[in-house]
Formats: structure tokens, sequence, C-alpha cells
């Protein structure tokens, strides 16, 4: 519970700093980088080498990629039953696909699991949701908006991601302990990931709904919160028991709408008040999701 009560401090921080006209406008730009550039890689580099690689983490990985699938063909399918525009179809392909699995996934699932969740959680975001971000997202970018899909800036995009090199560092680390000292700072900086990316999260937050949008709004929400994480579960359940690393891809698929995401769907000129609604309610409502999932797969296990 006491993590919970921090996030929510920390989003309503945020909330109130945006609406704060003395507060100047990059520092939030500043503090995103400080969360890619610094908690982040602290994070992956402090639990990624000491998580066991069998084949339980298989699920972790497949997830992501699977659940983007099965929601990307939804959207396309309720965009053409619904006779959605190309502006709402492409926003939606980027924001119900893509969740935001690091800077609120890793603080709930640390919440929910401990530090021995987070591990998977990393391995989730990081061989999943980010490859997806670079590679799909900048595809639906440059099919439907004004994004650039050129291999070059997508592999650049991954290979200079400072989480992603912390990721290819962890792995070469794999069973590896730091000294103490080493441990002692990753632990110090690990500690700056919920009050600054919550804060980040929070003053980026809007809830302006476009009525015209509604049933996309509502369309989305359903496959974000609900479809993606009973595809995850169907998937785990068939490839093995439903432990720790199952439970964590289910939650993980089961994220809000990613921010980076609704930030690509804006700049490409995707229906940016649509964008922006969902992911500021898509978070809010997915305290509540999560809340049911995490109980209900207590309950299966």
């Amino acid at each position: 519970m006491g993590n919970f009560l921090l996030i929510f401090a920390f989003l309503t921080l945020g909330a109130l700093l945006a609406r704060i006209t003395a507060v100047p406008k990059e520092m939030s730009r500043l503090l995103n980088r400080f969360v890619i550039y610094v908690s982040l890689p602290a994070v992956v580099l402090l639990h990624l080498p000491g998580i066991h690689l069998d084949t339980s983490v298989v699920a972790v990985v497949i997830a992501p990629y699977l659940t983007a699938l099965a929601s990307a063909l939804a959207v396309l399918l309720l965009g053409r039953f619904y006779r959605w525009s190309r502006e709402v179809t492409g926003a939606l392909l980027l924001v119900v696909p893509l969740g935001n699995t690091s800077f609120v996934g890793y603080p709930i699932i640390d919440a929910f699991y401990g530090k021995e969740g987070l591990g998977y959680a990393i391995v989730y975001d990081q061989l999943g949701t980010f490859i997806l971000l670079a590679s799909y997202g900048s595809i639906i970018a440059g099919l439907y908006g004004s994004g650039s899909a050129h291999p070059k800036v997508m592999l650049k995009k991954v290979l200079l991601f400072p989480p992603f090199i912390a990721l290819i560092a962890g792995l070469l680390l794999m069973g590896v302990s730091f000294p103490p000292p080493v441990t002692s700072g990753l632990e110090v900086l690990e500690l700056t990931l919920v009050p600054v990316a919550m804060t980040v999260v929070g003053y980026s937050l809007q809830f302006r709904i476009d009525r015209s949008h509604m049933r996309a709004f509502w369309s989305a929400l359903g496959l974000k919160l609900l479809f993606m994480p009973l595809v995850a579960l169907m998937l785990v359940l068939v490839m093995g028991p439903l432990d720790l690393p199952a439970q964590v891809a289910v939650l993980e698929a089961g994220m809000a709408s990613m921010v980076t995401a609704g930030v690509l769907a804006s700049v490409s000129g995707l229906a940016p008040r649509l964008v922006a609604s969902l992911v500021g309610y898509g978070l809010i409502f997915s305290f509540a999701t999560l809340g049911a999932w995490f109980g209900f797969l207590k309950l299966l296990s």
C-alpha cells in the first residue's frame, strides 16, 4: 500500500506542477531524460544480472509481441467496422499495442511482487515493448502520419537507447556479483525511479475527450486494459504454469498506453486529443484493472 501511495503522490505532484506557470516548461523534458539516462539503466543493471534465464522467461519475451499483434488486428477490425478515419486508426495502432511497461510498469510490478518480479518486468519491457516502439511504432507513424520508418533510424534508436545498452551489459554480466559500493550506488539511483518517473507522467497527463471520438476511446481502453492481458494470460497458460514470470507478463500486458507512443502519435498528426485522453484516463483506470488482474491471478495460482 505504501508503494501505491507514493505512486499516486508523485503523479499528483506532476499534475500540479503542470498547472503552475512559474515552473519552466523544459522541466518535464529534463526529468524525462534523467529517467532514461540514469534511473532506468540503474534498475536494469541492478536486477537483470540476478535473473535466472530458463524456459519460464520465454513467455515473458513472447507475450509483448503476441499481445501487440492481437491488439493491432483488433484495432484494424474495429476501425473497419466503425469506419474510423485513417487518423484515428493510426493513433490507436500506436497507443493500444504499446503499453507503459517501464515508467509505470516497473513501479507497479515492484509494488505487487517486489524486486523478484522487477527483473522479469525489465525483460518484458526491454526485449519486447521498447523494440516494438522503435520498430513497429516507427512503421505505423510512417504509414499513417508523418513519422519515419527507415530501418537505419529504427536500428539507431534501439542501439543508442541507454536502458537497452544497460540491458546488453546486464546480459553480459549474468551471474556476476557487483562490489558492495557499486551495488549501493545502483540502489540509490534506483530510488529515483518512482518519484521522477511518476512526476514526469503526471506532468504530461491530459483528460480532455473529444465527444466525436467516444466510441474509439472506450474501444481502445477495453482493448488495452482487458483484451491484451487476457491474450497474455491465455498464452502463459498454454506455455506452462502460472508462475511469477507468467504473472508479470500478464500485468505488463495490461499497463496503460505508453506516454512516448502518445507523443509519437501526436507529433505524427494522429488524433492528438484522443491520444492524450487515452494516456491520461488509461493510467487512472489501469490502477483498478491491474488490481483486479492481480487478484484474479492470485486466485488462479
